[in-house]
Formats: structure tokens, C-alpha cells, sequence
């Protein structure tokens, strides 16, 4: 079986087995959990963070190479698995199959941990969830794998086809079928492959408070290696952090948000200016929100909105974090039912940042490989298509449209704007202002849609466009 790059882990002493605070038996319970789509991995990480102490930082690294790595690299896993089980993994109890899963995934990627323990962990996790009588089970196909690990042979598809690269790198049959017929073996293997490797941890620097150079020299006392974004002005990559983010005193003082390149490229986009009217709908936790502020100079008006009151208690906490004061309301209402703003002016900017399949953000949230289905497209575009009538109705004339998407499909791009566009003659797609946004050039078409892919320009996937109503 064939290590993926940039897979591996230093994990230097095994945590005790068995305790509460327990990285495998945590890890156990994150992937059940996704298994059974109860939730996703970043409110099931968070909700980690708050309840969990950790007695050292090499234990919390140990939890996120265990739920990454399986969720990265499952049908290689899987596919170890399946030689050695006489029962077939998908008819597996849950807790038994992913407690396997954790165990091969360190077996071929852990290289500081040894097989043995990989091996009595997955053991001890059997008697801690109530599986005693499966101990034996577990222990017989875990030591079947140590003893023939150099020799497994995987099942591999037809050479060249969508089903090689489905089990060679990782992807459900369906997505390498899809993405195969849109842009090619060769350039899907490499899509694939950057959706799998460990992505850095990307900050944006509040300006608001303090600026980029400054961020990157402390922020290399907090991390292994510290690099600046390419395309983003204010974006900073850390690698390898040595404590956790919200300890730094930089995150406690303000100076910056967790923000992907790509995200922080929307917002210039936008290209809001101080004293603006601005609207951001589907604001969420306030990542785009706190940009839009920053772009502002903290001057004009923003109005957030989002249907999970809680999403937006947590965006005006982080608002007083980053000593934002132009966000002038949050209100709680749901787009999908078309509920109106309470008696709103018009807007100058509107930033319409729809849920969506979540295909370009793969990389840092290796779940949604796993838990999309083919036929949400077609659902999705109808919904996106409706969000952006229900923005029509805010916007000046003049004024701008920001339609973004962490999907590079064309259910839910282009085929969304291109309904639009026919639909209302009063836009224009503005080609423009990327033009003299130098952060921004060569990622925006002659079509005027922004679009940035993990293989190409090493940061998440996303598209947008700019309309303007005339």
C-alpha cells in the first residue's frame, strides 16, 4: 500500500488508553458521528475544543491526524481492511469498522507509531464502546495486517479510468466520474491530490489593528514555518502550529481571523469602500462579514444576516475580538422561505455567499467527500437561483452583487448566474474592477467568473462573479 504525500504524522508518545481525553477514542467517536451525519467535522472539532482538555498539544495533533487521515485516505484504508475481514466493511458494525479504519490508518501513515500499539488500542477501544465478544475479531485482522503489510496488493480499477483514481486517491466513484468528464484523467488525479494533502492554517490580518508583517513575525513564535499568501495582501500561512490558536495573544488581542486565501479573495471582490451600505446574507460566524468591515475601514453600515441566531451571537463577539463597529445589525430570518428583511433600505454592496455543496473546500473538510450525493445539484441550483432574486430586491440601482459559492460545479455557478442574467436584463456581470485589483488578476475569465482551484492556485476551490444593476 502506497503512503499519500505529505501524509505522515510525528506522533511522539501514545496518550494513555482509555481516558476521557483519549485522541483515538474521541477520534471514534467524531467519525461515528459523521458516519451517521448527526453533524459536521468542524462543529464536531469545535465542540471538541470546548469540552476536552488536552494534557499536551501532541495529544490534539494526534486527534486531527486520526479524523483527517481516515476521512483522506478511506478507500485505501478500506480497501486494506476488506482483505483481511471476512465480513465485508460496509456490513460492519460502525463502531467496529471505523475502529479498524483508525487502527490501519496508523499502521501505513503513523511513521512513530508502532504497529503494536495500533493494534492494542483498537483492542481496548472494542471494551470501552461495550464489544468485548469482538476483541478476538479485531486482534485476528489487525495482525493479519502487520504481518503482510509490505505485500498488499489493492483493488485498482481499469487504468486510466474515473474508477482508479476513485480507489488510488480517495474519492466516491460518482465525484471521479464527474470531474473525469469535465477536465480529464491527468488534471482530475491532480485535483484529487490537492484536495487530499494538509493544507496550512491561512489568517487574514485585521488591519483594523495591526498589519500583515507584524502578524507573520509573531506569528512565528506560534508556529514551525509562517509563509505570506501569494494573492492576498493580508492573508498570512501557518504551518505546524506549537499552541493552539485561541491562545496566541495576537487572537486574543484581535489582529486576525481564520480565513482561507481563496475566501479572503471574495471579499476584494466586493470591493467595498468606507460608507457603504452593505448587505451579507448567509453571514454565518462573520469570516466575510469582518473582511467586508476591514475593507471599509470600519466606516458605513453592514447588515448580517443569517437564519442560526447562534452563528451570529458568535459574529458580533468576534466583531468586538476585532474591534469592528460598522456592523449596525444582525438579524435571524430564513432566506429559503423567502422571509423579508424588516423594512429595509437598498443596499450599495450585497455579498450573497450561498451554501453549497462544499466541493471546493474538500481539503479542510475531508467529510464532505463522504456525505454528497450526486442528485443534490439540481436541488442546490434552484436554491442558489433563489437567493439571488431575494438579493435582487435590496440592491441601488448601481449598486453591486457579489454570488459566491465554495463549489467549482456548474450547477452551482455558472448555470445559476446564466439563469439570472436571463431572468433580469438590469444586470451586467462587471469585468472591470477585477481588472484593477492586481490581487485578483488571472483568476477572473474573460466571462468575467472568478475561479481559483486546489491544484492550480493552492488554495481552496471557489467561484464568484460581480453583477452590477444598471
Amino acid at each position: 500500500m502506497t503512503r499519500a504525500p505529505g501524509s505522515r504524522h510525528n506522533v511522539i508518545r501514545r496518550p494513555k488508553s482509555g481516558a476521557k481525553n483519549d485522541p483515538r477514542l474521541i477520534a471514534l467517536k467524531i467519525l461515528n458521528a459523521l458516519e451517521q451525519k448527526q453533524t459536521v467535522l468542524d462543529r464536531l472539532l469545535e465542540d471538541t475544543v470546548q469540552t476536552i482538555r488536552f494534557p499536551h498539544q501532541r495529544d490534539r495533533s494526534l486527534l486531527n491526524a486520526l479524523v483527517y487521515g481516515v476521512l483522506r485516505h478511506r478507500n485505501p484504508v478500506d480497501g486494506v481492511i476488506g482483505r483481511f475481514s471476512r465480513i465485508k466493511v460496509p456490513r460492519l458494525d460502525p463502531d467496529i469498522r471505523n475502529i479498524l479504519r483508525i487502527a490501519v490508518y496508523q499502521i501505513f501513515y503513523l511513521d512513530r507509531v508502532p504497529d503494536s500499539a495500533a493494534v492494542n488500542t483498537a483492542v481496548e477501544a472494542a471494551q470501552s464502546q461495550g464489544k468485548p465478544g469482538l476483541k478476538a475479531y479485531i486482534n485476528g485482522v489487525l495482525r493479519n495486517v502487520v504481518r503482510n503489510k509490505h505485500d498488499i496488493e489493492l483493488p485498482s480499477g481499469r487504468p486510466g479510468s474515473p474508477a482508479e483514481i476513485a480507489l488510488h486517491e480517495s474519492f466516491p466513484q460518482w465525484m471521479a466520474d464527474r470531474w473525469v468528464e469535465r477536465f480529464g484523467f491527468d488534471e482530475t488525479v491532480r485535483l484529487c491530490r490537492a484536495l487530499n494533502e494538509i493544507p496550512p492554517v491561512s489568517l487574514r490580518t485585521n488591519t483594523i489593528k495591526t498589519d500583515r508583517r507584524r502578524l507573520a513575525e509573531t506569528a512565528a513564535h506560534e508556529a514551525e514555518k509562517v509563509e505570506l499568501t501569494k494573492r492576498s495582501e493580508t492573508g498570512v500561512n501557518v504551518f505546524r502550529l506549537k499552541t493552539p490558536l485561541h491562545e496566541w495573544k495576537s487572537f486574543q488581542d484581535g489582529w486576525f481571523q481564520v480565513q482561507d486565501e481563496a475566501a479572503q479573495l471574495v471579499g476584494r471582490l466586493l470591493d467595498p469602500k468606507p460608507g457603504d451600505l452593505v448587505l451579507d446574507l448567509f453571514a454565518g460566524m462573520g469570516g466575510k462579514t469582518a473582511h467586508i468591515a476591514d475593507l471599509m475601514d470600519n466606516r458605513g453600515s453592514i447588515t448580517a444576516v443569517d437564519k442560526d441566531a447562534r452563528k451570529l451571537q458568535k459574529l458580533k463577539d468576534e466583531a468586538r475580538r476585532l474591534g469592528i463597529q460598522c456592523v449596525s445589525e444582525t438579524i435571524a430570518l430564513d432566506i429559503d422561505i423567502m422571509e423579508p428583511l424588516p423594512d429595509k433600505a437598498l443596499f450599495d454592496k450585497i455579498l450573497v455567499d450561498a451554501p453549497c455543496s462544499g466541493l471546493g473546500v474538500v481539503k479542510r473538510n475531508p467529510d464532505i467527500k463522504w456525505n454528497r450525493d450526486p442528485s443534490v445539484f439540481h436541488t442546490l441550483g434552484r436554491r442558489q437561483r433563489r437567493f439571488l432574486e431575494y438579493a435582487s430586491r435590496y440592491l441601488k440601482t448601481g449598486g453591486v452583487l457579489v454570488y459566491a459559492v465554495c463549489s467549482l460545479e456548474p450547477e452551482e455557478s455558472v448555470e445559476v448566474i446564466d439563469s439570472f442574467l436571463q431572468d433580469h436584463p438590469e444586470y451586467r456581470i462587471d469585468t472591470e474592477t477585477a481588472e484593477r485589483i492586481p490581487c485578483l488578476k488571472g483568476l477572473v475569465d474573460s466571462s468575467g467568473f472568478f475561479r481559483t482551484f486546489p491544484h492550480l492556485s493552492d488554495m481552496d476551490g471557489f467561484f464568484a462573479v460581480r453583477l452590477k444593476k444598471t
